[in-house]
């Protein structure tokens, strides 16, 4: 008899806007739900506590910190005794109807330890019906075998994985949906609030790189746009009801942790950033309720402005001679790091 368990990773902070039906889908293939939460003020642990599959841990940490909240979701699952198969999801992540159908959860369990299976995302657009493949692959599925994680404090691998160690497997069914973009608003906070985080830990990376970086989703091909398949919602195992999922929320978190950032660094060390939409700084104010800052202004100047124009412009160029010239003349004349 197969003994293995699959255990589900999961950090959450503020996340009820999906949280209730991302754990409703879960439940339905996973033993244990091991979620870490960080200081949420919405409803997200007490929604937790109603799955009895759920393992609720505190993430006392203050601040954002992928390295504290997976080695603390590691350390947790490590507890369990036996065979393990270890699944890293954040609760806009699901399987689809295919993977779950397919019995490949089953023939993961098999697998020896140190094996991991990589996935792509399909991103899921406004509207539900419509969304793109991701690049590359993330191995988010692991049967331990005890490794210590080196993770890193933002945008790190999810799991102790290493090329050099471990079999690493293409899932047959490589895809994830993940719903990160069904609220365009709230996804540009989040990505906001990364561009602040790595201006800060990371000074020496360029504005015009984190500009690249922060703005793909803008540029989508057209031609990569896929249509959503109604049955990718819907399996014997579960029914994901997009209709429960909150895509209108206007309430992010991410502004508050942005405006701590600008009463603690200053507004002008953020001024390079492409974060200063109008109708974000009205609503960023808005927040400012205990007056921690005078009145958030914009802080660029004019040759910002133009720089950031010119930017989007030659978002969608690709690698070219043209680009990369506007590139250097951006950092080594005008925006010098």
């Amino acid at each position: 008899m197969n003994t293995t368990k699959i255990i589900c990773l999961t950090p959450v902070k503020n996340e009820s806007w999906i949280l209730e039906i991302f754990l409703t889908c879960t439940s339905q293939w996973a033993d244990h739900i091991i979620i870490a939460d960080q200081n949420s003020t919405d409803d997200s642990r007490e929604i937790a506590r109603k799955f009895e599959k759920v393992i609720l841990v505190e993430n006392l940490n203050d601040n954002y910190n992928e390295d504290t909240r997976q080695n603390l979701l590691l350390t947790e699952s490590r507890k369990i005794k036996g065979k393990k198969l270890l699944i890293s999801l954040d609760a806009d992540e699901f399987f689809p109807t295919n993977l779950l159908d397919s019995g490949e959860l089953d023939e993961m369990k098999k697998s020896s330890p140190g094996t991991a299976y990589g996935f792509k995302w399909i991103n899921i657009l406004p509207g539900f019906k419509k969304g793109w493949y991701s690049e590359g692959l993330h191995y988010w599925a692991f049967m331990d075998d005890g490794t210590p994680h080196r993770a890193k404090l933002i945008h790190s691998p999810r799991l102790p994985v290493y090329k050099n160690k471990h079999v690493l497997i293409r899932s047959k069914n490589q895809y994830i949906l993940h719903f990160q973009y069904v609220n365009w608003d709230r996804m540009k906070s989040k990505q906001r609030f990364y561009q602040c985080i790595e201006r800060i830990e990371f000074p020496s990376i360029h504005p015009v790189d984190l500009f690249r970086k922060y703005h793909h989703m803008d540029i989508v091909d057209k031609k990569k746009i896929i249509s959503i398949p109604s049955n990718y919602y819907q399996s014997l195992q579960f029914k994901i009801d997009i209709s429960k999922i909150d895509s209108t929320e206007t309430y992010w978190w991410f502004d508050h942790e942005v405006l701590r950032y600008f009463q603690q660094y200053g507004i002008k060390n953020f001024r390079r950033l492409n974060i200063w939409q109008k109708e974000w700084v009205y609503r960023i104010n808005s927040y400012n309720e205990e007056n921690v800052l005078s009145k958030i202004n914009d802080p660029r100047t004019m040759i910002d402005r133009l720089i950031f124009w010119v930017l989007r412009k030659t978002q969608a160029w690709g690698d070219c001679f043209t680009k990369n010239l506007i590139e250097r003349v951006i950092k080594y004349k005008l925006w010098i790091n």
